[in-house]
């Protein structure tokens, strides 16, 4: 139903406006056939973010990071606003990590006109500063089509917490 779909794509600009601080971006989008959006935010995700932060190179995020994206990571790290930000902590991140594992599953990708937003689940065993960790967590990206490209500009990723331990699944 179109309207429901213009309120939905209303309420995702309004919310990164809110996050960031900045008014939505302005440029026209060219309309894009759903299926065509979601391969190429699936790509853009999976390979360009994903596949590149476990390899550690960095460089090829930089396009499709908005210089308004707001950033919340796991851990209660501090929200990071700017594309600027989020970069420097991405280089940080990749000069003391070694990727072991990345691996990812339960992906969900939406699409309202020039909006996406992808959530996913992921493995990720690094060692960070010496230290080995294993972890299980869970991410949102909500681009924005920009021109010819997607670009994101909100990323929320917070680790899972292990399930407790009961009569069914004996702690194991």
């Amino acid at each position: 139903m179109p309207g429901m779909r213009g309120l939905i794509l209303n309420l995702c600009l309004l919310l990164v406006a809110a996050a960031t601080g900045c008014a939505p971006y302005e440029e026209e989008a060219p309309t894009l056939d759903p299926a065509t959006a979601e391969k190429e935010l699936r790509e853009v995700s999976e390979v360009v973010l994903n596949e590149n932060f476990a390899a550690n190179r960095i460089d090829p995020f930089v396009p499709h990071i908005g210089a308004d994206v707001t950033v919340f990571g796991p851990g209660g790290s501090p929200r990071r606003d700017g594309g600027e930000k989020m970069i420097e902590g991405l280089r940080q991140a990749a000069a003391n990590k070694t990727t072991h594992r990345w691996e990812e599953r339960d992906w969900k990708i939406q699409v309202y006109g020039d909006v996406g937003i992808v959530t996913f689940i992921y493995d990720h065993d690094s060692t960070r500063n010496g230290v080995r960790a294993e972890r299980t967590s869970r991410a949102t990206y909500l681009f924005h089509r920009r021109g010819d490209r997607w670009v994101l500009v909100h990323d929320h990723t917070s680790a899972l917490r292990p399930e407790p331990a009961s009569d069914e699944t004996d702690g194991s």
